[in-house]
């Protein structure tokens, strides 16, 4: 750029245009009378702004129903046509779905008729990097940069989520750490200029400009990045087109070095549009976590269960799926067990990991007294009450077993859903929006040690009764019994 040129800022609608003729192939986009991005013309490049809606319905996984009661629900559409609306010249159109939505509460996984496996040692349910198919939820009260290592030892993948002010710091990012941020703090350091109007895309070599009052800050997110960046942005509503058009012009411009996560999104079709986009990993379901209220107070969502399914039957046909992530309404591993069942590659959680003395929530006794994580006294409450000798299991206390000191002292930690304004005002917003999530205390239960191990055992179980070596085999591949609610009540001692 001429130094005799005039600099001039840019309206987010402006900056917009140009993510899109990236998106389209234009061989240069010229913005601030400078040529400040080239790449090649590809005629046969098509922009996708609206969401296409002439998608084949695809075919839905067939699940064995032996209850009665479940027969008058057929899988089926029910349409309302309506007359043709004056100004977008569309037929007016009301479409309810009457399939029935099955809850994770009414399924069970079928054993096989007979399993070759004589024993839980001979599953693998680990992936190719030795890590389980667990995501922390990037919530402020479950991971932070403190405990994201305790997770992480413990085989799970932990994403850190969004900083105060949009401050990030990507020296710990790694493919067992992504970085949560919006929308708006990705195409900030993404796609958009610095306060002196240079542009600033992904590269590790990219010199800032010497006066830039923002060097610091910006530079600190790329100079440590060897290989690439891990990133989820995190947006409660994954199907604005927007977030299609960034996904595609962030990955045609950074390539393999950026490895996206996206979503929430309650669409198996909006699944399909992202993953063509380019996205790696979509998080699927809305208003089902413990503390998300957006299904409750929008009116909006799907039955987690239809979803998995139906996303499922979708990535079979895709060249490039991305990885379908559960998210939200994990109960217990049970439900875990069921979403890999489903279809699901990774299962998030957010209470379950909450409930562990390491979480990032902060914690009280009696729910009155905050105290500390790392204290004698919490180590004392949470130790195992066996410990492992060479002569075998010993005691490991002298008054009290675990259980027994648990319910005398009761502990429990902060839990906030992350739209809730407590949450916004902590991380800096500067308008607070009404909140689509709750804020309570949850007991703590286990040190996540124990959980892991609950968790690890329970899933080794469950692939050695339907017959499955590993994971990956059993994903989408068994067969699911309903059963009634009173037969659940029964079970659920």
């Amino acid at each position: 750029m001429e130094e005799n040129k005039k600099r001039i800022r840019r309206t987010k609608a402006e900056i917009e245009a140009a993510k899109l003729q990236l998106i389209k192939g234009v061989e240069n986009i010229v913005i601030d009378d400078a040529e400040l991005l080239t790449s090649k013309t590809n005629d046969n490049t098509e922009m996708l702004v609206d969401i296409p809606t002439n998608q084949k319905p695809t075919e839905k996984l067939e699940m064995i129903v032996d209850t009665p009661k479940y027969e008058q629900y057929s899988k089926s559409e029910m349409l309302f046509e309506g007359k043709t609306d004056k100004k977008s010249k569309k037929k007016v159109e009301l479409k309810i779905n009457t399939e029935y939505a099955y809850d994770f509460d009414e399924l069970l996984v079928q054993p096989a008729a007979i399993s070759d496996i004589s024993s839980r040692s001979q599953v693998n349910i680990h992936d190719e990097n030795g890590m389980l198919p667990i995501f922390t939820a990037p919530m402020l009260d479950v991971v932070n940069l403190s405990n994201h290592k305790e997770f992480i030892n413990n085989k799970i993948y932990t994403i850190l989520p969004r900083a105060k002010y949009g401050r990030y710091n990507l020296d710990f990012n790694s493919k067992f750490c992504f970085q949560a941020m919006s929308l708006d703090e990705f195409n900030k350091y993404f796609f958009e200029f610095d306060v002196n109007n240079y542009y600033i895309p992904y590269d590790s070599e990219l010199k800032y400009n010497e006066n830039s009052r923002y060097k610091k800050s910006i530079y600190s997110l790329y100079e440590n990045v060897k290989d690439k960046l891990y990133i989820l942005i995190d947006i409660a509503n994954g199907h604005q087109s927007r977030l299609v058009d960034t996904i595609k012009a962030a990955k045609k411009l950074h390539g393999d070095k950026l490895v996206l996560m996206v979503g929430n999104v309650a669409n198996s079709e909006t699944y399909k549009i992202l993953s063509d986009a380019g996205a790696d990993y979509v998080r699927i379901s809305i208003g089902s976590g413990n503390v998300c209220t957006t299904s409750k107070n929008v009116g909006v969502g799907d039955s987690l269960v239809r979803l998995l399914i139906n996303t499922k039957e979708i990535s079979k046909n895709l060249k490039n799926p991305a990885k379908i992530i559960c998210d939200g309404g994990i109960k217990g591993i049970d439900n875990i067990v069921l979403a890999y069942a489903l279809g699901a590659d990774y299962v998030m959680i957010g209470k379950m990991f909450n409930q562990t003395i390491e979480s990032a929530g902060k914690t009280y006794l009696y729910n009155t007294f905050n105290i500390s994580n790392n204290s004698w006294f919490t180590k004392w409450l949470y130790k195992d009450d066996y410990k492992q000798t060479k002569d075998g299991e010993v005691l490991n206390y002298t008054f009290l077993n675990r259980k027994s000191r648990l319910k005398l002292f009761k502990v429990s930690k902060t839990y906030r859903g992350m739209s809730t304004k407590s949450v916004q005002r902590e991380l800096g917003n500067s308008t607070i929006k009404t909140a689509e999530g709750v804020e309570r205390k949850n007991l703590v239960l286990y040190r996540l040690e124990t959980l892991m191990n609950n968790i690890t055992s329970a899933l080794k179980s469950n692939l050695s009764y339907a017959g499955k070596m590993n994971l990956e085999e059993f994903k989408g591949n068994v067969t699911l019994n309903v059963i009634s609610m009173q037969y659940f009540n029964r079970i659920n001692k």
